[in-house]
């Protein structure tokens, strides 16, 4: 693994997991910092998967190589010089909702209609369901409840993102990216829709607007519009919100393990709605 001087990088942002940084005098390249106590291994996952993802034709930055600065890993990515995220567009143009959910429905469109080889992606089901049992903060029989719920749900070959939201597409404005590809899997499309609600619906104002920049109106539109355009008719939100109910409730569950803690304050009453009303076999969670 190839030692850098963080010195010579400027730091540019920082993610729940890992920090950002440019090189200084070389626009050519990007590093992204994980942190944690298993970040080596987070790192190789991720530079293996995003680079799998890469030679699989989806549209994401090119991925280097592992480095180390002597104590954290990282993973060197090709730098989209002026790159701004999905989300931060919506909060500083929201005139240009319906031109972004367009296109944000015809890139995941695309990715659901590239052939995914199940021999080298996971399944979704196996991915969340190991995470869930991987948890820290619940009992056993809970964690089981929840796997067998995961489980029970229908599989597909689909190519998806893992973490599909507007915080992990970026463009310059002549290209179009997706980020952050570790959780990059196969299975049922609806897991990524329900990523995406959660981020663009879910989550309350305030948070919403700090770690995604727009306001919730705006997320709400551009949810109906995303819909809309990728089914190619006006959408019941009401009725498919129902329909992906236990794929909302399972990525959420992810979120525990990632964060070793109980389900972020923002999302524990909406998903807890959503057990009551739509599970009510998992409504003891």
């Amino acid at each position: 693994m190839k030692t850098i001087d963080i010195n010579q990088w400027e730091n540019t942002g920082q993610g729940m997991f890992g920090m950002s940084y440019f090189k200084r005098g070389d626009n050519s390249m990007m590093l992204k910092i994980l942190s944690g106590d298993d970040a080596v291994k987070r790192a190789e996952t991720e530079l293996k998967v995003a680079r799998e993802a890469y030679l699989l034709g989806i549209p994401t930055p090119e991925p280097g190589e592992l480095v180390t600065d002597g104590t954290r890993t990282g993973i060197m990515f090709r730098r989209i010089v002026g790159k701004r995220s999905f989300g931060r567009i919506m909060g500083e143009q929201p005139e240009r909702i319906p031109e972004l959910a367009a296109k944000y429905a015809d890139m995941v469109k695309k990715l659901h209609s590239t052939p995914c080889d199940v021999n080298v992606f996971p399944d979704v089901r196996d991915m969340y369901g190991n995470m869930i049992l991987a948890n820290p903060v619940r009992d056993e029989d809970t964690k089981r409840r929840a796997y067998d719920m995961v489980q029970s749900l229908p599989g597909a070959g689909t190519c998806l993102h893992g973490d599909l939201h507007v915080g992990n597409v970026i463009t310059d404005e002549k290209n179009f990216y997706f980020i952050d590809m570790a959780g990059f899997c196969h299975g049922n499309p609806m897991f990524d829709f329900a990523m995406s609600y959660l981020v663009l619906v879910a989550v309350p104002e305030d948070e919403m607007e700090r770690s995604y920049h727009y306001r919730p109106e705006q997320g709400r539109l551009f949810w109906q519009e995303f819909l809309n355009a990728y089914f190619g008719t006006r959408v019941d939100t009401g009725e498919f919100e129902r329909g992906i109910a236990p794929y909302i409730v399972a990525r959420a569950l992810t979120f525990e393990t990632e964060l070793a803690s109980v389900m972020p304050p923002e999302l524990t009453p909406h998903v807890d709605y959503l057990m009551r009303t739509f599970l009510p076999h998992v409504s003891n969670f």
